[in-house]
């Protein structure tokens, strides 16, 4: 019996990847469980053989910004494209949760609770088909439906596609990929410090993605310079903060005096003792507070 060779590179399923971003998000003790989690995800990739890019546009998608363009959509578009492209009435019960993920739902736990990607994720799975009636689609496959929803203005019909192509645990992830924001407790800093030492560097100096994945390709690069490029952002680093130093006592070398107040005779009146000194300040007495009235006056 031939063995059945694990597809690689571009072509390794999606399925993967979602399994891997849902052991990411479990609670662990172990410091080292997250890391080994990657690490393998990287080696059915074949990271060292294949291009690294397609893979790490779907686990970094806020920084995977000079390749693909903006998607133009929020939650709000999102949940209004899906209750159209699955055909729910306005009204329905499936619709306003949709709708209105924010408010909470029953039959998510208090983590899901407004989390846009899991209350879709609620309403999807009892929607979409199995794994068993549908075709694997690969990570190359996502990254093209992912950079035609970019790039066309009309997103029903590519969001139609995710639809239909995908399982709803894959557009569960998908979303959160579209938002940018996968939260799976697994920062860029770490990402980037297991692909290379000089990543996170380059990075910061290069604001490309693509080209960072493809210079640290070789184990064996190092970046000497931050070479400059104009038309190219570049992220500097935040400089170190300034020792605190305490201030000296002020000192007046010729501190003010205060003119004596005039000279007042034994017999001056009270008001002209009040007004020879305007240094003090002066009470003013409230006339006492009545009665409020409760009603009008007949």
């Amino acid at each position: 019996m031939a063995l059945v060779a694990l597809a690689k590179g571009e072509n390794l399923p999606f399925e993967s990847l979602c399994n891997c971003f849902e052991e990411l998000c479990k609670p662990t003790n172990d410091r080292h469980h997250r890391e080994r989690l990657v690490r393998k995800l990287w080696e059915n990739f074949a990271i060292k053989e294949q291009p690294s890019f397609p893979l790490f546009r779907l686990m970094l998608p806020h920084l995977d910004t000079s390749s693909r363009p903006n998607y133009k959509l929020k939650q709000k578009g999102l949940a209004n494209l899906y209750v159209d492209i699955m055909g729910l009435e306005k009204n329905s019960m499936e619709a306003r949760t949709i709708v209105d993920w924010k408010r909470p739902s029953t039959g998510l736990q208090r983590s899901e609770q407004g989390n846009f990607p899991e209350v879709m994720y609620s309403v999807l799975k009892e929607r979409c088909k199995p794994r068993a009636d549908l075709r694997r689609v690969t990570v190359g496959e996502v990254n093209t439906m992912l950079d035609r929803l970019a790039c066309e203005s009309e997103k029903r019909a590519p969001m139609r596609d995710i639809h239909i192509r995908c399982t709803a645990l894959e557009q569960k992830w998908l979303l959160r990929v579209i938002t940018k924001d996968l939260a799976i407790g697994f920062k860029e800093d770490k990402i980037f410090k297991m692909l290379h030492p000089d990543a996170q560097e380059l990075y910061n100096s290069v604001c490309d993605l693509k080209q960072t994945c493809d210079r640290c390709a070789d184990p064996e690069y190092r970046l000497e310079s931050i070479s400059l490029e104009l038309f190219t952002p570049v992220s500097p680093p935040p400089t170190p903060p300034a020792p605190l130093t305490p201030l000296p006592p002020p000192t007046h070398p010729h501190p003010p005096t205060q003119s004596p107040p005039p000279s007042l005779s034994p017999r001056a009146t009270h008001h002209q003792r009040k007004e020879a000194r305007p240094w003090r300040t002066r009470s003013v007495r409230l006339p006492p507070a009545g009665p409020v009235a409760t009603g009008c006056a007949r």
